[in-house]
């Protein structure tokens, strides 16, 4: 007979970039002590101000076909209220052309660069182990912070044992309307997943980490576009957006655990047969950080969302 492993797992999703959620995530390790914390997936921010750096020392950015100038001081403080919101800040020089500069590079690297100084901070303020995948919205420039850095533990596409644990990971999303950098197809899903079954020999101490929900699991909704046209503007719908065969994945190996994002207002626990699924949210636009407080005994399994 299997003898469940305890644990008690601080859950945390689709940061995207937002300094303020992992400062507070990192806070919250340090003083409540899980036994490690889980990030499922987009680490990486979706937007970034483009602004140039003019000989007078100042700073001028260009929205809405609108010039502001901004003192060094002025613009310090709006950097940081953009990072501390997942917006990002592409600094030019003067004689940089804005139209000829490589934006889509000079981003990616940025985001890699602000991963690596997330870990670094990690590695010295927390002693907590900290296991991420990737998600759909961060570029493969992050592979190589994700792979090599010793403050965390990558599962993506991988089986990882911690604590008494096998902890497994697919950092991708079934296909979104913003062709973002990791989709695949739902039987490619299936795919990557069952090449992992093999390193799992007790599936009631497996904890699944998959950035895409369960299809029709509640924990995978979101408003699509369905139409437009006229004054009203486009027609939104909220409906299941997850995987098929994340949930068949669930239903037949049934995983301790299994905890997703993606779906940023589709906070919940639910089960599917005796696997417990968790999506903690995200409020990463607003600087507040969604978490799941999830405890894991023999007795039973509980959930306790917070937000900070």
């Amino acid at each position: 007979m299997t003898t469940l492993r305890s644990a008690r797992v601080l859950l945390a999703s689709d940061l995207h970039g937002s300094n303020a959620c992992y400062s507070k995530l990192a806070i919250l390790a340090k003083r409540d002590r899980p036994d490690f914390v889980i990030l499922a997936g987009d680490l990486s921010g979706k937007s970034a101000k483009v602004v140039k750096h003019t000989d007078s020392d100042e700073y001028e950015i260009v929205e809405e076909g609108r010039s502001q100038r901004l003192s060094a001081a002025n613009f310090a403080t709006r950097r940081r209220e953009w990072g501390s919101i997942g917006i990002y800040t592409v600094v030019l020089s003067a004689d940089d052309d804005a139209a000829g500069a490589d934006l889509g590079r000079l981003l990616a690297n940025i985001k890699a660069r602000r991963i690596t100084e997330w870990f670094d901070h990690w590695r010295k303020n927390v002693d907590v182990p900290l296991v991420v995948i990737p998600g759909n919205d961060d570029p493969p420039e992050v592979d190589a912070v994700l792979t090599s850095h010793d403050a965390v533990v990558n599962v993506d596409q991988r089986v990882v044992r911690l604590d008494g644990f096998a902890i497994l990971g697919l950092g991708y999303s079934t296909p979104t309307p913003w062709k973002t950098y990791r989709e695949i197809s739902d039987d490619e899903v299936w795919r990557r997943l069952e090449k992992l079954v093999n390193d799992v020999d007790d599936w009631r101490n497996t904890i699944a980490v998959i950035h895409v929900p369960p299809r029709n699991s509640g924990l995978d909704n979101a408003e699509v576009e369905i139409g437009g046209g006229g004054f009203l503007g486009e027609i939104h719908e909220r409906m299941a957006v997850g995987s098929e065969e994340v949930a068949r994945f669930a239903r037949e190996f049934q995983p301790r655990l299994l905890v997703s994002g993606h779906c940023h207002d589709s906070r919940g626990f639910v089960w599917i047969g005796d696997t417990a699924c968790v999506n903690a949210g995200s409020m990463f636009h607003a600087g507040q950080l969604a978490t799941a407080w999830i405890t894991l005994s023999e007795a039973r399994t509980t959930c306790q969302f917070r937000l900070a």
